[in-house]
């Protein structure tokens, strides 16, 4: 099982490669050419500190952690939520990419980040409301709907 919260857990003092280093000892199935290729991609390959990451930086370090772990679950908790609008295409397609036949899932409040999922599942106080696929739930009326016309309601302000 991999996980991405919407906050990470790495220490402070370490750097992306040294977060790498231990987490090979920790999982049995890494791919350490896999978390270097997203280091790389991601910017993320200096001996720059955890710390003076910003949010987004975590997030792909994240991202690139839970990938290299090469897991059959992967749990994204709000995964693109902290990164910028021109980074976030970019991690969607990466994480399309490495979860094709693998189990996900996900919890977001964006759109763009749900969109494509096999299955949706909208909770309100806890308890399933609604499932299925984007195309049927903007059929259905009901919170799915209404999260989707508030989107495209607000795409369309200008300041």
């Amino acid at each position: 099982v991999g996980v991405v919260l919407d906050e990470t857990t790495f220490h402070d003092g370490l750097s992306a490669p040294q977060v790498g280093s231990i987490l090979a000892r920790l999982y049995p199935g890494w791919d350490g050419a896999l978390y270097q290729h997203y280091l790389e991609k991601f910017g993320l390959t200096s001996k720059k500190l955890v710390k003076t990451f910003s949010k987004g930086m975590k997030m792909k370090l994240s991202l690139a952690a839970a990938f290299a772990a090469r897991p059959r679950l992967l749990i994204l908790d709000e995964a693109t939520a902290n990164v910028d609008p021109e980074n976030e295409d970019r991690l969607q397609k990466a994480i399309e990419a490495l979860t094709r036949d693998k189990t996900i899932l996900m919890i977001a409040h964006r759109l763009k980040t749900v969109r494509n999922a096999d299955q949706i599942l909208v909770l309100d106080q806890g308890r399933i409301v609604q499932k299925g696929t984007h195309d049927e739930l903007i059929q259905q009326a009901g919170i799915y709907q209404d999260f989707v016309s508030e989107r495209t309601e607000s795409s369309r302000w200008t300041l």
